[in-house]
C-alpha cells in the first residue's frame, strides 16, 4: 500500500511539473492591426495602374509553440477588412518568432498567410507576407499588453473578378493587386 501511495505522489508531482513545462511552451495572443498603405499597384501583363488606397484593419488570433528558448512557431487566423476598395477576407497562415530578450515578449516576427475572400466576385485568393517587431509594454487585466509595428506585402489575385475601384478601365481585366503597407498592432498575450 505504501508503494502505491509513493508511486501516486511521484506520478502527481511529475504531472504537475510536466504540465507547467507544457504551459510555458504554448501561448496565444489577440491583436488589432491597423495598416496604412503607401503604394498600391494594379497589374495586367506589363501595364501597371497606381490607384489611391487607404489601408486595412485586421483582428488576429495567434497560437504559438516555443521550440527553443528564443524561437517559436505559430499559426494565425485573421479577419481582414480592406477599406478602399471595400473587401473582406479570412486570413490563415503561419509565423516564426525570435524572442531577443529572456522572460519578455520582445520579438521579431515573420509570417506568411493566405487570404480567402468573403465575396469571391471581388478577388479569388491572396497572400500576405509580414515582417514585424513587437514589444511587451505592461500588465493589463492579468495579461501582457503588446504593441508592434510591421511591414506588409499583400497580393490579391483578381483574374475574372469585377473591378475593385471606380475609374479603372472597364475593358481591361486586371490580374493582381499588390499593396505595400506599414502598420501598428495592439494586442494581449495569454
Amino acid at each position: 500500500m505504501n508503494r502505491f501511495k509513493l508511486l501516486f505522489v511521484l506520478f502527481f508531482i511529475n504531472t504537475i511539473l510536466y504540465s507547467q513545462y507544457i504551459k510555458k511552451k504554448w501561448g496565444s495572443s489577440v491583436y488589432v492591426d491597423l495598416n496604412s498603405t503607401y503604394e498600391t499597384r494594379y497589374t495586367h501583363g506589363s501595364s501597371v495602374h497606381y490607384p489611391n488606397y487607404s489601408g486595412s484593419i485586421e483582428l488576429v488570433y495567434n497560437l504559438d509553440y516555443k521550440i527553443f528558448r528564443r524561437f517559436s512557431f505559430g499559426s494565425l487566423v485573421s479577419l481582414n477588412r480592406f477599406l478602399t476598395p471595400k473587401i473582406s477576407s479570412l486570413k490563415i497562415g503561419g509565423a516564426i518568432k525570435y524572442y531577443y530578450l529572456q522572460n519578455k515578449y520582445h520579438f521579431v516576427t515573420f509570417h506568411i498567410a493566405s487570404h480567402f475572400p468573403t465575396d469571391s466576385d471581388r478577388f479569388k485568393r491572396g497572400h500576405q507576407v509580414r515582417l514585424g517587431q513587437f514589444f511587451d509594454l505592461s500588465n493589463l487585466l492579468g495579461q501582457r499588453l503588446l504593441i508592434g509595428c510591421y511591414y506588409n506585402l499583400d497580393k490579391l489575385n483578381l483574374e475574372n473578378s469585377s473591378p475593385l475601384l471606380d475609374g479603372l478601365l472597364k475593358n481591361i481585366s486586371y490580374s493582381t493587386l499588390l499593396t505595400d503597407s506599414w502598420g501598428v498592432s495592439l494586442g494581449l498575450k495569454f
